[in-house]
């Protein structure tokens, strides 16, 4: 609601007493105040980012735009990065039919930014340049402007084409870059995929590139990989035309179906297919358990499980045993599972993490609280914060804690309960403001986040369960009946 009041507002500050005129180029027409693209006469409707993106395009064209031009102009003020833009840039190819390997329209140029290839007439770039700069001239668009523009681009092409070329393998230079822990190293590394499969290598490797680039980038917001899923969906398919029985594009794409588009039977179709190819892929059987829990198919996620650990031992450091056991409810069996885990892992986070919500859901509060005092402590609470946190569990009671967490402490990190705003919903329902609670959850839903996969075996939700809004939510989630009532 908040981004919604402030693109609303940037837009009625940045382009007030703008002419209505629309810009066209081949066969279609740009309607910027509508936010909408007419392709072959069907329209088309743009999200405001990708409408400023597109007019910035426009407007400089045929100047190749750097990134961080673009992230100026389309989120002033906002403390973002290149991956925001690439989903933007993604979104506007799929609408005017273009392709990275052969664009018509916009053309990525490695180490530069973006430039738009088609040309313009000079009525529809002064109407773009009209909404970017208001009525200020536009740059010189002389003969001779032009032809410098024309052999700098020229120019810059030789040179980037030629230290590609002597770039002694590239495509191992990307895989490294993904294996970085800094994130910022993922978007050079989908850059390389990229410009590979624009000069025709569509080799499963780059394929396969390409989409766990793009999935890393996005994996903290999953809105934008929601909106990307069919681009990554596309790269599967065709990586599966290339090699149909490789079953590594068979788990992607089971983890997208399911992870992204909540598509439970090509999600289960895909898994299973890995699994026929490669049976002693440990990841793949444990990936099903994911996906047997969220079912409610307990039995299943514990044989899938048992089955991780027969190929790898090290499976029996996972928490995922105790929380089977905890959304089925057997608490006593989950307990068993943490002993086992103490013996192996003390003091993680995840322990901890795992032993707060055994504990909290079977009654017993203290040993919870105590647990949570650890998660508070190892996320970087210091001790004043955490004599706060039990005096106030003193005084209130785990719930009281939760309602500090939300009301006092505006707690934003994910300290157990994942990432807000469905951590919000989560403290909530502890506190006891179910209606608060159900907002927050509304507002997970929206930003598609994919912990609520497991909303309907979670005892954490029990509360909610007969609400008529929360029924609503799980059924637009579209979650199927629990297999194991």
């Amino acid at each position: 609601m908040m981004m919604g009041m402030f693109e609303s507002l940037m837009k009625k500050t940045l382009f007030t007493n703008r002419s209505s005129s629309t810009i066209r180029f081949g066969n279609v027409v740009f309607d910027f105040n509508a936010n909408t693209l007419i392709v072959d006469h069907k329209p088309l409707h743009l999200e405001l980012k990708q409408s400023l993106v597109l007019v910035k395009l426009l407007a400089e064209s045929p100047r190749i735009v750097s990134k961080d031009e673009l992230l100026e102009f389309g989120w002033p003020a906002a403390a973002t990065g290149d991956d925001v833009l690439a989903v933007a840039i993604s979104h506007l190819r799929k609408s005017l039919g273009d392709s990275v390997r052969s664009p018509k329209f916009i053309k990525t140029v490695a180490g530069q930014g973006y430039q738009w290839v088609t040309p313009l007439r000079s009525k529809s770039r002064l109407v773009a340049q009209g909404y970017v700069y208001g009525d200020a001239p536009a740059e010189n668009t002389s003969t001779h402007g032009r032809r410098t523009v024309f052999f700098t681009i020229v120019l810059i092409a030789f040179a980037l084409s030629s230290a590609f070329l002597l770039r002694p393998d590239p495509l191992a230079e990307a895989a490294n870059l993904l294996q970085s822990e800094d994130s910022s190293d993922w978007p050079e590394a989908l850059a390389l995929y990229e410009d590979a499969y624009a000069t025709g290598n569509d080799s499963v490797e780059v394929l396969i590139g390409m989409v766990d680039a793009q999935s890393q980038i996005l994996q903290g917001q999953p809105r934008y990989l929601y909106q990307a899923r069919q681009e990554i969906n596309a790269w599967l398919e065709q990586a599966l035309e290339v090699s149909p029985k490789d079953p590594r594009i068979h788990f992607r794409l089971a983890r997208l179906e399911f992870l992204v588009a909540w598509n439970w039977e090509a999600a289960y179709q895909h898994i299973q297919k890995a699994i026929e190819l490669e049976p002693e892929q440990a990841d793949f059987h444990l990936f099903f358990s994911y996906l047997q829990l969220a079912l409610g198919d307990f039995d299943a996620a514990t044989a899938s499980l048992e089955k991780a650990r027969e190929i790898d031992p090290r499976h029996y450091a996972r928490e995922m045993a105790a929380w089977i056991y905890n959304m089925q409810r057997n608490y006593d069996q989950a307990r068993l599972e943490l002993e086992r885990l103490v013996e192996i892992r003390p003091g993680t986070l995840n322990y901890h993490v795992s032993a707060q919500s055994v504990l909290e859901n079977s009654g017993d509060h203290d040993e919870s609280f105590h647990h949570l005092l650890k998660t508070l402590e190892l996320a970087g609470y210091d001790q004043a914060d955490l004599d706060e946190a039990d005096q106030v569990y003193q005084q209130m009671g785990l719930g009281g804690v939760y309602h500090w967490l939300l009301v006092d402490r505006k707690e934003t990190r994910n300290i157990g309960q994942y990432q807000p705003p469905l951590a919000h919903a989560r403290y909530a329902i502890q506190s006891g403001d179910l209606d608060a609670a159900m907002g927050w959850l509304e507002d997970a839903l929206e930003a598609r986040q994919y912990e609520l996969l497991w909303i309907n075996v979670d005892p954490k939700y029990d509360p909610l369960r007969g609400d008529p809004r929360f029924d609503s939510l799980v059924k637009t989630i579209g979650l199927p009946p629990l297999k194991n009532s």
